[in-house]
């Protein structure tokens, strides 16, 4: 459907040069679409550090878009089970119509400050404000920064949109400085281990000296 859709096929109407779309592993990365890293077959995450911790940054928004559709859904239960039997391109048209509608009110009544119940609300924590990014007139923009905005190169590879991305969060998210922590940490344990068993060594070591 992607593939297909006029969002993929006309990408110039709908993008400007520094915009794409959050997707999941179902998804082929490319110029507009930046989509998690797939893991290997029988596995959960993907074996590299960065692309587990790049995947859990982006899943924030598509949570959030994933509360977007509970509120509309909310707003119109019809939305749920369309009883509409779908039987030829007119009625195809004639349903799509219909959710046409409802996206258009879901919209006024947002404008309108007619709120939906609390409960179909998304939560603070699933609030999109991680990888948002500023004005590209930002005089105070570090070059990571900068680098979102390039336009894509003609011979770059399908992913470089997503690499690009990666390599921002890599070095601005907590996430990332939350991983380089734990794995200082973990180096910091290894070398006093390794400082105590040369010191143990170095004392058996001597004691056996003492008999040559």
């Amino acid at each position: 459907m992607w593939r297909r859709s006029p969002l993929k096929m006309k990408k110039e109407q709908y993008f400007a040069v520094y915009e794409y779309i959050i997707g999941d592993t179902a998804f082929d990365p490319s110029e507009n679409m930046v989509s998690a890293y797939k893991a290997n077959p029988g596995q959960v995450q993907p074996e590299d550090v960065d692309e587990c911790n790049f995947n859990t940054i982006i899943s924030k928004p598509r949570v959030s878009s994933e509360h977007v559709n509970g509120i509309w859904k909310g707003r119109f239960p019809w939305l749920r089970n369309i009883p509409n039997r779908i039987r030829g391109r007119k009625s195809l048209k004639k349903v799509l119509k219909y959710i046409h509608c409802t996206v258009i009110l879901h919209n006024l009544l947002i404008e309108l400050r007619d709120a939906p119940m609390s409960s179909w609300e998304p939560r603070d924590e699933d609030k999109v404000s991680d990888i948002a990014v500023p004005s590209p007139e930002d005089e105070e923009m570090l070059p990571e920064e900068r680098m979102l905005y390039q336009v894509v190169p003609d011979d770059a590879p399908k992913d470089w949109r997503r690499d690009t991305l990666k390599e921002y969060l890599r070095e601005t998210h907590d996430v990332f400085e939350e991983e380089r922590k734990a794995r200082g940490r973990c180096e910091d344990d290894s070398n006093v281990f390794m400082e105590q068993y040369y010191a143990i060594d170095t004392k058996h070591e001597e004691f056996f000296n003492q008999f040559k």
